[in-house]
């Protein structure tokens, strides 16, 4: 039951709304494709552990095709293939950095064994 609520929140997060095409809309679909790909490949890694080798293609296409749904129900209201084309294009380019950032660099679980205890936690990289 929760899990259905997560994905309804994720749906009403989608909100469909008339789109343009300036640097700052197309800016807004790819920084809400990171988040929303980050945020679902968290909630898989968090209640779908037995899952967490795939985290990251789970979270890219359940937010790309989320993303192509609501730009056909745009294009079917309003036309304007090409501005929810590039659109869809913005927001798939940010899951795929949302997905494998978050996977790749803040859901990286560290496991040390040694002869007497076992340490878990959570590794962050970064170069410099």
């Amino acid at each position: 039951m929760k899990i259905r609520k997560i994905l309804l929140g994720f749906l009403a997060i989608n909100s469909l709304s008339y789109g343009n095409m300036s640097v700052n809309s197309e800016m807004s679909h790819l920084v809400g494709g990171a988040v929303m790909a980050g945020a679902i490949s968290y909630t898989v890694d968090k209640y779908y552990p037995q899952e967490r080798e795939n985290q990251a293609n789970i979270a890219f296409w359940t937010s790309s095709l989320l993303m192509i749904a609501e730009s056909t129900v745009e294009y079917k209201l309003h036309g304007e293939g090409r501005n929810q084309s590039i659109d869809a294009i913005s927001h798939i380019i940010g899951s795929a950095i949302g997905a494998y950032a978050t996977s790749q660099y803040l859901l990286v679980p560290s496991i040390h064994k040694d002869k007497e205890e076992i340490t878990v936690g959570l590794q962050l990289k970064s170069s410099f």
